[in-house]
């Protein structure tokens, strides 16, 4: 797809520029206090909205275009070759809304339940109750979606995707020797009203969420990630927001090595985005990236090759850091 953006507002100097996404490929935006690189990935989004799938997925990409719909009036966004009944998704960035939500949050959300169900007139605890169920939600988009995502999944497709997640994080265990379940120890499962951390140095005993801190978000993008590839769809389009959140750098690393796995293998146009502020993230995605900066009054862009980071120095310097 090849992207060309410019400025919707007068109040938003932007100089004109073009990006290009590869099927197959995954992409790095990255730059100084760039709020252009968020903008043109949520816009993009946008635009694909326009002419993603409907039917029983309806709602799913309803939720999406109002997520991103403040872009269409900051950036204007013209799409070559459109993919049409595109599957879409955006992580953004609400780790620390997450992280409040689970902390304090959940339970006073539950007490404004509990009131609700004791209102007697029908109507009016039904209006309550909804209105309660979509702050939640509000709060922590990623959970529905979740929940949704695996209505749509395909056997076929997950057991192809937990088998490139599992080569990939295999072969950056045998190059780092660090042992697989130190690399990810926590996971995550969500049903209505439920979410379930395990950690498997505890022979997956349950944690409670207050006391895993945003590593809970961290583990849920990573399922989040494994879900949306194992929904069928001609073309997918995943755009994820600072995935660096959270992680150590050997799992940023191994979280890139498994998107390029997922977006080159699994049938389909598959392209992703990141945006970024990670050396490794960027500096593992595939080149080359796109810098975003503020020059000369104007915002701007342009392709940029990122170093490669990781080093065998800095990777034996992460696992000594590990082993003492």
């Amino acid at each position: 797809m090849r992207i060309k953006v410019n400025s919707a507002s007068p109040e938003i100097p932007v100089e004109p520029f073009e990006i290009e996404l590869v099927s197959g490929r995954v992409v790095s935006f990255v730059g100084y206090n760039a709020t252009l690189k968020s903008l043109t990935a949520r816009a993009i989004l946008h635009e694909l909205c326009k002419t993603a799938t409907k039917g029983a997925r309806a709602r799913f990409i309803n939720r999406l275009e109002a997520r991103t719909e403040n872009t269409a009036r900051a950036l204007r966004v013209e799409i070559s070759n459109t993919p049409e009944n595109a599957l879409l998704y955006l992580v953004d960035d609400q780790r620390l809304v997450l992280r409040a939500y689970f902390s304090s949050l959940e339970r006073t959300i539950s007490d404004l339940e509990s009131y609700a169900s004791s209102v007697a007139e029908e109507r009016t605890r039904e209006g309550m109750l909804s209105l309660i169920d979509e702050l939640k939600y509000s709060l922590a988009p990623q959970l529905k979606d979740y929940i949704e995502m695996k209505k749509f999944e395909d056997f076929y497709l997950l057991h192809m995707v937990l088998k490139v997640f599992d080569e990939k994080l295999e072969n950056l265990s045998k190059q780092t020797s660090v042992d697989r379940d130190v690399l990810l120890p926590l996971d995550v499962e969500v049903a209505p009203h439920q979410h379930i951390v395990r950690d498997r140095r505890f022979k997956g005993k349950e944690v409670p969420l207050d006391l895993v801190s945003t590593t809970v978000a961290a583990a849920l993008l990573w399922k989040l990630t494994l879900r949306f590839f194992s929904i069928p769809a001609s073309t997918r389009v995943l755009i994820v927001e600072e995935p660096e959140e959270a992680m150590t750098p050997l799992q940023q690393v191994a979280y890139v090595e498994t998107l390029k796995g997922l977006a080159a293998e699994i049938p389909g146009e598959n392209y992703v985005v990141l945006t970024t502020h990670s050396p490794y993230i960027a500096g593992v995605s595939d080149q080359p990236s796109y810098y975003f900066s503020y020059e000369n009054g104007r915002f701007t862009c342009r392709p940029a090759t990122v170093a490669p980071p990781m080093t065998k120095a800095d990777a034996l310097l992460l696992v000594r850091t590990i082993e003492s």
